[in-house]
């Protein structure tokens, strides 16, 4: 017997905002949810956390006015991120690069993107 499943019945609408971190003296911000080859990254093997973390990261802010109007600002945090990546007085060690990937894919591996299931 053939079996079929929709799984685009059981998506919910992204949330609004993605995470944050705190690193090298700077806040960044990330997409509410990467694109899935992105996120496919973590179990390919080969990754590089830095792109990973990278790609992961706005480049545009969604924000909404006292009126609940989209207002879209150009959002710098790629940019910041390649300028600390390559600025050798601010060294990152790697394992504290490794603890923002394991920090991204716990938050978007907790964010809710399908329906609970009806018991």
């Amino acid at each position: 017997m053939t079996t079929h499943r929709n799984f685009d019945a059981e998506l919910r609408p992204l949330p609004k905002d993605g995470p944050t971190f705190d690193l090298g003296g700077e806040t960044f911000h990330c997409v509410p949810l990467p694109p899935g080859e992105v996120m496919s990254r973590l179990t390919g093997g080969g990754l590089n956390v830095a792109d990973f973390i990278r790609d992961c990261l706005l480049t545009d802010k969604i924000m909404f006015d006292d009126e609940d109007r989209e207002v879209v600002e150009a959002a710098d945090d790629r940019k910041r991120w390649q300028e600390l990546m390559t600025d050798p007085g601010r060294p990152i060690p790697v394992d504290k690069l490794v603890d923002v990937v394991i920090y991204l894919a716990k938050e978007y591996g907790d964010r809710p993107t399908l329906r609970s299931s009806r018991s």
